[in-house]
Order: C-alpha cells, then structure tokens, then sequence
C-alpha cells in the first residue's frame, strides 16, 4: 500500500453472513502497512454484535501495529449500534475522517 492510509468502504448490512467477508478484508487492509486505517460505516444499514466484534478486533490488531484508526459512523444504523453496544468509549465514532485529529497528517 505503500503507506498511504487504507479506506474500507462499507454498504448494506453487516450482519452475521459478512462477518467473515469483513474479517478478511480489515485484516488485509492493515496487512499492507498503511499509515492508517479509516473504516467508514456512512453507508450500513444494518450492524450486528458480530460486526461490532469484529471492528473492536480490527482496532486492537491497527493499535498493536501502531496504525492510527477512525470508525466513521456518519449514517445512524452504525451509530446506534455501537451506542446500545455501550462501545463508543472504545470505537471512538466520528461523523467523517475529517473529525479525526489523529489522521490529519496521514
């Protein structure tokens, strides 16, 4: 990836059926050694605990590597979930990458 900050984009519902889908694709994005990692929710329709799960995986694997995250839960499916989950004191959301201090010089 050449050290550039890795996007992933998700749509639609992340339900217990693309768990794995998006377990693959977190772990490959952080698995190219970008200068951090941006996991944008703007367009879920649907999260599931499974998802959540795996996006608390996700943070801990980019924090063990050093690489500065952002869960952008610009849409309010994502948002809602991760505040009835009682995670957003350790998913930290933010409505857009731009409200993320911490990437501004990625």
């Amino acid at each position: 990836m050449d050290g550039r900050a890795a996007t992933v984009v998700l749509r639609g519902d992340l339900d217990v059926a693309a768990v794995g889908w998006l377990r693959v694709g977190l772990r490959d994005a952080l698995s190219r050694g970008p200068r951090a990692l941006v996991v944008d929710l703007g367009g879920v329709t649907l999260c599931a605990a499974a998802a959540l799960h795996v996006l608390l995986e996700a943070t801990a694997d980019a924090e063990t590597a050093g690489v500065p995250w952002a869960v952008v839960a610009g849409g309010p499916a994502a948002r809602r979930a991760i505040e009835a989950a009682g995670l957003v004191d350790r998913l930290h959301p933010v409505p857009s990458a731009a409200a993320a201090p911490w990437l501004s010089d990625r």
